[in-house]
C-alpha cells in the first residue's frame, strides 16, 4: 500500500470562503466590544485585511418601529372572490372566486398557481387533520309546481381531485371544520349536520344531525364551536338575532338564546383565551356574551353593519371590518377601541390565526396582507388618562411609579408587576399637574392647578391628607407652575455604599451592624441629627422666580430670581451633583448648586445654557442634561444634550419629532434618554445625542418614563399604563451591552 498522500492546493472558491468566514469573525469581534455610547473600539487588524473593515455587513435593522397592524402586501384576482381559507399546513392561502378558480398564494402574497374546478363552489373548507378539502355547491332544483334548493358537498384530495359527492335536498348555507372533533359542521334550514370522513378518508358521510323540531323550521346563516376538545364541547348556530346551542357529540338543542340583538346578527366569534362568544349586528354593534349569557362587554364604533370578526394574532383582541370602510381593533382587557384602519372599501371577511401574525382583509376582488407588530402590551388599568410618570429618584430605596391622573387622583404603581401600591385621591374639581412619591417618608407630594399643594401619608390605602398648603395669597399673586422634589444624597446613602465596599477599620462596625440588621442604629451614632439627609421642596413661578417650601408647616424658606420676568417652564433636581435645573421661556435653562445645610446661599447659580427655543422639559443622566425645546412659530420642536462641560452633542434635525415634545425620561444603567412627542412616536437616543430608535406608536401619548434598569419603558396611552419591552427596541449593540452590564436587584 502507498503511503504517499496528495495534499490538493486550495481553490479560488475556497479561499473566498475563508475570507469571507474570518470577516465574519472580526465583525462579531467588534459587535462585542461596543463602546459606551455604540461607536466601536478599533481592533488590530491584519495588515493584508485592512479592506475588509469597508466590506463587512451592514446592520440591517430598521431605526423605525410601528405598532398595530401594519400593511405588508396584496394580491387580486380576476373575479369577486367567494370565499378564502388559510391552509396552517402549507402556510398558503386559498382563494375561491365566481370564475370557480381557485388561486393558491404564499403568506407574503405571491402567488403560486392556480386551479380550474368542474364544480361551481360558494363555500370551501379545509379538513387539516386529514387533507381533504369540502366544497359546497348550492343548485337550484326546479319542479312543476316549484323550484327548491338543494346542496352538494364535494371532497377532493389536497391535489383537488374529486374522490366524491354527497347530495343533499335540503340548502346548507355553511359549512366549516371542527378540528376538536375532527368532522365537518353545516347548517341550512332546519338542520345542523356533523360529517365524517370514511372509508379511508373518500366518502363524507353525516354522522349525527340536529333532531330537534324547534329548530325544524330555523333558517341557519352561520355555524361556529367552543374550543373544547371535551365531551361538553358545544356548537353555535345563529339565525336572525338568536343563537342555538347544540351539544357537539349529539347536536341535541341545549339551549336558545333570543334577542341578543336589536337587529339581525351578521358575524360572530368564538374567542377562547376569554371562554366567550362574540356577536356583531348590522346595527354596527359587537358584543361580547361569557359562559352565562350575560353582557360582558358592548363595543360601539361602526357607524354601518359589522361584516367580519376575527382573532388579532397577539394578545386578547378581536378584529372587526364593516361596510363603513373600517377595520377596528377592540381590546378585550380595557373594553374599549384600541385602533383603526381606514380602507378604500367595505373588508367582506377578515382571516387570521393566535400566534400567526399575517391578517387578511378579503374586498371584492383582491385582499389586502397586514402584518401584526406589537410594541407596547397592557401594563396596568388606570381607568383615566395618566398625565405624567415620575419614578422615584433614591438610589437606594424602593423604585416607584407615580402617576398623576386626569381625574385628580395619583397612583403609586409598582414598576415590576404593575400592581398599584397607593391611591390619592382628591377630585375632578382638584386637577394635579404634577406629583412627587418620596420613598423615605413614605408621603406624596401633589401641585394642584389652584397653587396648591397636598401632602399625602401612603401608609394607608387609600392615602390619608396630612397637609393642604393654599399658596392664593402667596408670591405677590402668582401662580405656581412647576415643582420638584430634591433629595439630598449623603449621610445614610454614602454610609450604605461604603459600608459594603470599603474595608477600612473605620467602617467594620458598620459593616458588622449590616450583618446584624442594625445599620439605623449605627448610622443615627455615627451621623448627628442635624446632618440626616434634609428632603427639599422647590416650586418654580410664572415670574421666574424659585422658592423653597418647608415640607413640614408649608412655609416659604427660601426665595431667589431664576429668570427674570420669564415663565419658568420646568425644575428638575440632580442630587447626584447637589444641583438644581431651572429651564423658563427666556430661552435658558440654567444649573444650580444646591448646599442643603448652608444657613445662606442655599441655591447659587453654576452656569447657564441658551437654546434657540423655549426649553420646556428637561432629564439628568449623570453628568448629561437633555433639553426638549421648542418654536411652534418656526416648527422647531428638537431636544438637545449638554454635559457639565457645557459641551453638547448635536444631531440631524431629521431625527428630531415633528411635533410638541410631551414627556422626557432617562435610564442611568443603558445611558439611553426617551422622548415622547404629540407626533406618537416615542424616540431613543445615546446619552451622546444619537437617535437609534423611533417607535411610532400609532396613538395619543401623555407621558413616558423608563421602569427599571433593564430599559423597559413604561407610557401613558389612553386611560392605562402600557409597558415597552427592552427586548423590542433594543438594537443588538444594547442587547449585548445588557448581557456584559451587571444590573442591580430590582427592590419589588
Amino acid at each position: 500500500m502507498s503511503a504517499d498522500v496528495q495534499v490538493k492546493p486550495f481553490s479560488a472558491r475556497q479561499r473566498n470562503a475563508s475570507k469571507i468566514k474570518a470577516r465574519a469573525a472580526w465583525t462579531h469581534l467588534e459587535e462585542c466590544v461596543k463602546g459606551q455610547d455604540g461607536d466601536e473600539v478599533p481592533v488590530r487588524r491584519h495588515a493584508r485585511d485592512k479592506s475588509s473593515k469597508d466590506n463587512r455587513p451592514k446592520d440591517k435593522q430598521k431605526k423605525v418601529l410601528l405598532h398595530g397592524m401594519q400593511y405588508s402586501n396584496s394580491f387580486s384576482v380576476a373575479d369577486p372572490i367567494l370565499d378564502i381559507l388559510y391552509n396552517e399546513i402549507a402556510e398558503e392561502y386559498v382563494v375561491l372566486d365566481e370564475s370557480n378558480t381557485l388561486s393558491f398564494y404564499r403568506q407574503d402574497g405571491h402567488h403560486i398557481f392556480n386551479v380550474l374546478l368542474d364544480d361551481q363552489l360558494a363555500k370551501l373548507a379545509f379538513m387539516s387533520h386529514q387533507m381533504r378539502y369540502v366544497g359546497l355547491v348550492k343548485q337550484q332544483v326546479y319542479s312543476e309546481e316549484e323550484s327548491d334548493e338543494a346542496s352538494t358537498l364535494v371532497l377532493y384530495s389536497k391535489n383537488f381531485e374529486v374522490l366524491s359527492k354527497y347530495h343533499e335536498n335540503i340548502p346548507i348555507q355553511t359549512i366549516v371544520y371542527n378540528p376538536f372533533r375532527r368532522m365537518l359542521l353545516s347548517c341550512g334550514l332546519g338542520n345542523v349536520t356533523a360529517w365524517a370522513l370514511h372509508y379511508e378518508d373518500t366518502h363524507l358521510i353525516p354522522e349525527v344531525s340536529s333532531k330537534s323540531s324547534e329548530v325544524a323550521l330555523v333558517d341557519f346563516s352561520m355555524v361556529l364551536f367552543e374550543h373544547n376538545a371535551g365531551y361538553n364541547q358545544q356548537v353555535f348556530s345563529i339565525s336572525q338575532n338568536n343563537c342555538f346551542v347544540f351539544k357537539a357529540q349529539t347536536l341535541d338543542l341545549k339551549q336558545t338564546k333570543r334577542s341578543l340583538h336589536v337587529r339581525n346578527i351578521s358575524c360572530a366569534l368564538y374567542f377562547n383565551p376569554a371562554k366567550c362568544l362574540l356577536t356583531g349586528s348590522i346595527d354596527g354593534s359587537i358584543k361580547m356574551w361569557d359562559e352565562n349569557w350575560c353582557v360582558k362587554v358592548v363595543f360601539v364604533g361602526h357607524n354601518n353593519p359589522v361584516s367580519s370578526l376575527s382573532v388579532y394574532p397577539n394578545g386578547p383582541f378581536v378584529i372587526s371590518s364593516s361596510s363603513d370602510n373600517s377595520i377596528r381593533v377592540w381590546s378585550l382587557e380595557t373594553s374599549d377601541e384600541s385602533a383603526i384602519i381606514d380602507v378604500h372599501s367595505e373588508a367582506k371577511m377578515l382571516i387570521s390565526h393566535s400566534g400567526f401574525r399575517s391578517v387578511a382583509a378579503v374586498f371584492d376582488a383582491e385582499v389586502y396582507l397586514y402584518t401584526a407588530e406589537d410594541l407596547f402590551s397592557l401594563f396596568t388599568s388606570i381607568g383615566e388618562p395618566v398625565k405624567k410618570i415620575r419614578k422615584t429618584s433614591r438610589y437606594f430605596d424602593y423604585r416607584r411609579l407615580t402617576c398623576s391622573c386626569e381625574d385628580g387622583s395619583v397612583r403609586i404603581v409598582c414598576p415590576n408587576t404593575g400592581n398599584v401600591l397607593g391611591t390619592v385621591l382628591l377630585g375632578y374639581e382638584d386637577r394635579v399637574k404634577d406629583s412627587y412619591f418620596v420613598s423615605r417618608l413614605n408621603y406624596t407630594f401633589c401641585l394642584l392647578e389652584g397653587n396648591e399643594i397636598v401632602k399625602a401619608n401612603m401608609t394607608s390605602n387609600p392615602a390619608v391628607l396630612t397637609d393642604r398648603w393654599n399658596f392664593k395669597d402667596h408670591f405677590r399673586g402668582h401662580k405656581i407652575t412647576c415643582f420638584c422634589i430634591y433629595e439630598h444624597i449623603g449621610g445614610k446613602e454614602i454610609l450604605k455604599e461604603e459600608a459594603t465596599q470599603s474595608s477600612k477599620d473605620l467602617w467594620k462596625g458598620v459593616v458588622r451592624a449590616v450583618e446584624t440588621a442594625e445599620l439605623e442604629r449605627a448610622v443615627s451614632e455615627l451621623i448627628p441629627e442635624n446632618m440626616q439627609n434634609p428632603v427639599l421642596l422647590f416650586v418654580g413661578l410664572d415670574d421666574g422666580d424659585v422658592c423653597l417650601v418647608d415640607i413640614e408647616a408649608g412655609s416659604v424658606t427660601f426665595e431667589m430670581t431664576a429668570h427674570e420676568m420669564s415663565k419658568i417652564t420646568c425644575i428638575v433636581a440632580n442630587p447626584e451633583f447637589d444641583q438644581l435645573i431651572t429651564a423658563g421661556t427666556d430661552k435658558v435653562v440654567k444649573v444650580w448648586k444646591v448646599s442643603p445645610f448652608a444657613e445662606v446661599d442655599t441655591v447659587v447659580s453654576q452656569f447657564p445654557i441658551f437654546f434657540p427655543g423655549t426649553p420646556t422639559h428637561v432629564c439628568c443622566l449623570k453628568n448629561k442634561i437633555m433639553v426638549a425645546y421648542q418654536d411652534s412659530s418656526v416648527g422647531l420642536y428638537a431636544c438637545s444634550i449638554q454635559t457639565q462641560e457645557k459641551s453638547r452633542f448635536d444631531h440631524p434635525r431629521t431625527d428630531d419629532h415633528t411635533d410638541k415634545v410631551i414627556s422626557v425620561a432617562a435610564s442611568v444603567k443603558m445611558k439611553l434618554f426617551a422622548t415622547a412627542g404629540e407626533d406618537e412616536t416615542v424616540r431613543i437616543w445615546t446619552d451622546h445625542g444619537r437617535l437609534i430608535r423611533v417607535l411610532r406608536l400609532n396613538a395619543p401619548l401623555f407621558s413616558v418614563e423608563f421602569a427599571n434598569d433593564s430599559g423597559d419603558i413604561v407610557i401613558g396611552i389612553g386611560d392605562h399604563l402600557y409597558r415597552i419591552a427592552h427586548t423590542s427596541y433594543f438594537t443588538k449593540n444594547l442587547l449585548y451591552k445588557a448581557l456584559t452590564i451587571a444590573l442591580d436587584d430590582l427592590k419589588i
